[in-house]
């Protein structure tokens, strides 16, 4: 699990991508501490690709998948149907999008 920093915004490590039977395609994603995750549902939201290009998109849900109290964890992100797991490959960096809103 990673966690980077670009301009002092941290950049969250996307561990795995699944499509998750009845939910749709989530990106579980490394957070410092699950519990105190800023981002919510309808969240927009980037993945910075391992080629520097950037995909957006927005939360359609979130779950906290694995987590101790105090310690990293990862949290599920399911984006919209439109989304392919292409969209989001190995590699990739979850930013989170502040005071913008997608078209």
């Amino acid at each position: 699990m990673a966690i980077v920093m670009e301009n002092n915004n941290p950049l969250y490590s996307v561990e795995f991508v699944l499509n998750v039977e009845g939910h749709g395609l989530t990106a579980l994603c490394c957070f410092p501490d699950p519990a105190k995750a800023i981002v919510r549902q309808g969240d927009d939201i980037e993945f910075i690709r391992p080629d520097k290009s950037v995909f957006r998109t927005r939360v359609k849900a979130l779950s906290i998948i694995h987590t101790r109290a105090g310690s990293a964890g990862l949290i599920g992100l399911v984006v919209p149907e439109s989304v392919k797991k292409d969209d989001i490959p190995y590699g990739s960096f979850l930013r989170l999008v502040v005071n913008e809103n997608l078209e």
